[in-house]
C-alpha cells in the first residue's frame, strides 16, 4: 500500500450538548479535526478538536444531525471526509485507513451492520429496543415495499450511519441529497424528520446507487483499537458485539467477504 501526502478532514458532531467530547488520542499532520455544533459555549478541554459553531442548522437536534452528516463538505476543502459520531473516539492515527481507500479507488467506506441484514429485523429492533413508534416503522416499511417495490422482508444489506468516509464526488453528493430528501419526507410531526436514517439510507443506495464502490469495514473496527464506540453522553465504552451474535454481511443481496477488521491495518 502506497504512503500519500493526501490532507483530510476527520469531522464529528455534537448537537444540543448530547454527546461528551472525546479526546483524540493520536492525531494526523495530514488531517484536520473538525467538530461541528450549535452550542457557542461547547469546549473541548483536550483542545484536539476545531470546535466549529454553525449557526446556520435549523430544527430538532436529528434535523441537525443530519443537516451535517449529509453536507460534509460543507465544513471542508479537503476532497476527503472521514466522519465519526460524536459518541466515537479516535484511538490512532488515521491515514492508513484514509491510504487504503485511496489506493483502491473508493467512492465511500462503511461500516456493515453487526447484527441486522434487512429493513424490517431493523425497523422491528428499534421498536422493541429503542421505543420508535410502531405506527412510523409500519408506514416508512409500507411506503418502501409498496411506493419503492422494495422487499422490507428479504432483501438483505444494511450499513450503519456512525462512520464513513467520502469523496467529494457526484455520486456521493447526489445519494447524500436524495437521502436527506426521503428523511424529511418521512418525517414525524414532532422532529420533522425520520430519525432512523440508516436505513433510508441503506435502501436509495442499493436501489439507486448501486455503481458505488465502497469500501467496507467490521464492526470491530470500533473495539478499541483504531476507535471506541462509547455510550451517549458517557466515557463508558460499548461493550464488544460476540461474534457469535453477529450475522453474514451483505449488500444488494449478496453476501460480502472484504470488510476489512482492525489487524487488516
Amino acid at each position: 500500500m502506497a504512503t500519500h501526502n493526501t490532507h483530510y478532514t476527520v469531522l464529528s458532531y455534537n448537537i444540543n450538548g448530547y454527546e461528551i467530547v472525546h479526546p483524540i488520542k493520536e492525531k494526523s499532520d495530514r488531517a484536520r479535526y473538525v467538530m461541528i455544533t450549535d452550542d457557542p459555549n461547547l469546549e473541548d478541554p483536550s483542545g484536539s478538536w476545531e470546535i466549529v459553531v454553525d449557526d446556520t442548522l435549523s430544527g430538532s437536534t436529528f434535523d441537525k444531525c443530519y443537516q451535517i452528516r449529509f453536507n460534509p463538505f460543507k465544513y471542508t476543502d479537503d476532497h476527503i471526509v472521514l466522519r465519526v459520531d460524536g459518541s466515537v473516539g479516535i484511538e490512532k492515527n488515521l491515514d492508513p485507513l484514509i491510504d487504503k481507500f485511496i489506493d483502491g479507488g473508493y467512492d465511500r467506506s462503511l461500516m456493515h451492520h453487526p447484527t441486522r441484514q434487512t429493513m424490517l429485523e431493523e425497523y422491528t429492533a428499534w421498536v422493541q429496543t429503542r421505543q420508535f413508534p410502531m405506527e412510523d416503522a409500519n408506514y416508512v416499511l409500507a411506503f418502501l415495499h409498496h411506493c419503492e417495490g422494495y422487499n422490507v422482508q428479504e432483501f438483505k444489506g444494511m450499513a450503519q450511519m456512525c462512520y464513513e468516509i467520502i469523496a467529494d464526488t457526484r455520486i456521493n453528493n447526489d445519494l447524500n441529497r436524495m437521502t436527506y430528501t426521503f428523511l424529511k419526507y418521512l418525517g414525524d410531526k414532532s422532529s420533522g424528520i425520520h430519525r432512523i436514517d440508516q436505513t433510508i439510507f441503506s435502501f436509495i443506495a442499493q436501489k439507486y446507487f448501486a455503481t458505488l464502490n465502497i469500501m467496507w469495514v467490521d464492526q470491530r473496527m470500533y473495539n478499541g483499537e483504531w476507535f471506541t464506540w462509547y455510550l451517549h453522553n458517557s466515557t463508558q465504552p460499548f461493550e464488544p458485539i460476540d461474534t457469535k451474535m453477529m450475522k453474514d454481511p451483505y449488500w444488494l443481496n449478496k453476501k460480502c467477504h472484504n470488510a476489512i477488521r482492525p489487524q487488516d491495518l
